[in-house]
């Protein structure tokens, strides 16, 4: 809960709080989308240039 401090009392601003509870959760998505992608990103390019490798190696054999 965010509380502004005035005086000697506390002011409870929900608008805020909802705001930064939207804010952690974005970045929370954000950071398991980031990790998601640096880990597949890498994979896939290199599965498809080792398909691209295997055909090559395929059409080299048929023409020697």
């Amino acid at each position: 809960m965010i509380k502004h401090h005035c005086g000697d009392r506390y002011l409870h601003n929900g608008a805020l709080e909802i705001s930064f509870r939207g804010l952690e959760l974005s970045e929370d998505l954000f950071l398991i989308g980031h990790f998601i992608f640096a880990i597949f990103f890498p994979m896939c390019a290199l599965l498809i240039g080792l398909r691209d490798m295997e055909e090559q190696l395929h059409f080299f054999q048929f023409v020697c």
